[in-house]
């Protein structure tokens, strides 16, 4: 397991989630079932690239990635969110 590619690809499907999701808020559109379900497909999309990146021959090798994909997320959001939402 590359540390690199954890860590990257933990940042960046954190990234766009939270961009996503900035957007909705912003235009009103967050309190819907529309706006969970574009965040969603959002999080299958971008963790469909992100696995295809690793280039791994199953899907048991990409369980630790997921693992530490969501380790990083609980750490972004303890960085970003919890600050600003109190």
């Amino acid at each position: 397991m590359k540390l690199r590619t954890l860590i990257g690809w933990g940042i960046v499907i954190y990234a766009v989630l939270y961009l996503v999701w900035t957007g909705l808020v912003v235009h009103g559109f967050s309190g819907m079932i529309v706006s969970r379900v574009i965040v969603l497909a959002t999080l299958a999309t971008v963790t469909a690239i992100a696995t295809r990146a690793l280039r791994v021959t199953s899907e048991r090798e990409v369980i630790p990635y997921a693992i530490g994909w969501i380790c990083v997320a609980i750490i972004m959001d303890a960085i970003f969110a919890v600050p600003s939402s109190g």
